[in-house]
């Protein structure tokens, strides 16, 4: 007999999430490491033409803020990142809200816009201290880092792909694929411990 994915995947997105916090409170005290924990990652996809105004209304009714241009982010509850030209990724820790827009931008032949639930695939981190630049310069192409609040990029952070973005000169978030998290912790805690 099946189960459900959502049993069998939430014992062990806690574990991860702990193995994450275990390697990195051993590592560094200069940078504060947070996971945000629920978060619901929604992919929010649109065709040309329509597609982005047909977004844009959804979003409106829902009192969610405008979408953000190229390498942006805006808003913190819910966040939008600009992803691609017909992607834009929302994080909320609101439950509700995520529900609402994948009810209502549910895939269909001749939708302009629709919304994909990524979270059970992904993790959100958050990393803040004084000395974030330096961490992420060891591990991110500089040319690639965000450098101003509410800038947000695609990024390799050693060899695994993420999309960061910036809060604040000393304040960042990482979302990246659950599967590797722990190559993920091994790789920040490595460079926690060079600077």
């Amino acid at each position: 007999m099946a189960t459900p994915d959502n049993f069998v995947l939430a014992p062990l997105a806690g574990a991860e999430v702990a193995g994450l916090a275990t390697l990195w409170s051993k590592a560094s005290t200069a940078i504060v490491l947070q996971m945000v924990e629920p978060m619901h990652v929604l992919s929010l996809r649109h065709l040309p033409g329509g597609g982005a105004s047909a977004l844009s209304d959804v979003m409106a009714r829902h009192t969610v803020p405008g979408l953000p241009g190229p390498g942006h982010s805006c808003g913190i509850e819910p966040r939008l990142i600009w992803r691609s030209p017909n992607e834009i990724l929302l994080l909320t820790q609101d439950a509700d809200l995520a529900s609402a827009l994948v009810a209502e931008l549910r895939p269909a032949p001749g939708a302009l816009a629709c919304a994909l639930d990524l979270s059970a695939g992904t993790l959100v981190v958050k990393l803040q201290g004084g000395k974030v630049e330096a961490l992420l310069l060891r591990l991110v192409d500089a040319l690639a880092l965000p450098r101003g609040t509410d800038q947000a990029s695609r990024v390799r952070v050693a060899d695994i792909g993420a999309v960061v973005w910036r809060d604040a000169p000393d304040h960042v978030g990482l979302l990246v694929d659950r599967a590797n998290v722990h190559y993920l912790a091994q790789w920040l805690s490595y460079a926690a411990d060079a600077i």
